[in-house]
């Protein structure tokens, strides 16, 4: 798996960098529990996904929201919080929800210089990077320079269809080997015969070319709704 994340996201891991879990919810959960106590701050967009704001509410932070605009998250004001505020964590979605606006290359860069100076540890849920219609998608923070504080959240239910909860998380070894120990409080045993079968499809290609598929027939439904509501 480790090796498609890396062909299609532009990543550099190998499996010491890389943890499954059930779904992408589970890693929001193991990785804002290491990160988070009471009272700490943390940057979210505004509007927001809501389960992410409940597991941060959940775990005492205050939330500190961000406007978003057709570029993705107002960067400008995320450094006047950075500048400003003991801010702890942010979270951010790069192909945002519920907006579909996705962040900008001017954005992501500038994100990036604020991530190295400030040493902000990052929650980047890339929950649907397997999906554009238009262009290829812009590659993830994760993707650059970040000095290990990205931890990058994905999930291939999205592709594969709901009842197959299967999500993942990337980030440095030490942070990693703290989420499983973390992760196996609460899941003695992941879906071994799941994650066997998606490895299979994987190394075949079977699975790139269900993306392919997936893309020209959402990308069809998506233009013609949008045709539909502009006849209207």
């Amino acid at each position: 798996m480790h090796s498609f994340l890396n062909e299609t996201r532009g990543l550099n891991i190998t499996t010491e960098n890389l943890m499954i879990t059930r779904g992408a919810q589970m890693a929001i959960y193991i990785a804002a529990s290491l990160i988070l106590k009471p009272g700490d701050q943390v940057l979210v967009s505004d509007p927001s996904y809501f389960m992410a704001d409940a597991v941060f509410r959940q775990l005492g932070a205050e939330l500190i929201r961000i406007p978003v605009d057709n570029e993705g998250m107002d960067i400008d004001a995320v450094e006047n919080a950075l500048k400003n505020q003991k801010i702890k964590l942010l979270y951010i979605i790069p192909h945002h929800h519920p907006t579909t606006f996705t962040l900008s290359s001017a954005h992501r860069t500038k994100l990036l210089e604020l991530i190295r100076t400030y040493q902000l540890p990052v929650i980047e849920d890339d929950y649907d990077y397997d999906f554009q219609y238009q262009y290829s998608p812009y590659l993830p923070l994760a993707s650059g320079e970040h000095d290990g504080n990205v931890i990058y959240i994905g999930s291939l239910t999205k592709v594969l269809g709901a009842p197959f909860r299967l999500g993942y998380m990337i980030s440095t070894g030490d942070f990693l080997r703290s989420a499983m120990k973390f992760k196996s409080l609460i899941d003695l045993r992941s879906d071994v015969l799941m994650e066997g079968a998606i490895a299979s499809l994987m190394s075949s290609g079977e699975f790139s070319r269900h993306i392919k598929k997936a893309n020209k027939l959402y990308g069809f439904r998506c233009d013609y709704s949008a045709d539909l509501i502009k006849s209207e």
